[in-house]
């Protein structure tokens, strides 16, 4: 089963566009869910928590700008 973003999410602070969760960002970025939970804690890829059990969510765009910045690293 191949995951897919959710409908669009509109933050109260302006557009930000689709969110991911956890499994549909670790199908993008091609890692583990635990090396997902690190990019976070260490602050290389921002995420909000909504609410204390319906997790961590990632917008769309912020894996893109992180992929972006990765890519131009490692070339």
């Amino acid at each position: 089963m191949k995951a897919t973003a959710t409908e669009e999410y509109r933050d109260p602070k302006g557009n930000k566009g689709r969110r991911l969760n956890w499994k549909q960002a670790c199908e993008m970025l091609g890692c583990s869910k635990s090396h997902f939970y690190n990019l976070i804690n260490e602050g290389k890829l921002p995420a909000v928590r909504y609410g204390k059990v319906r997790g961590v969510w990632v917008h769309l765009s912020e894996i893109h700008n992180f992929l972006k910045q990765h890519q131009t690293t490692n070339t």
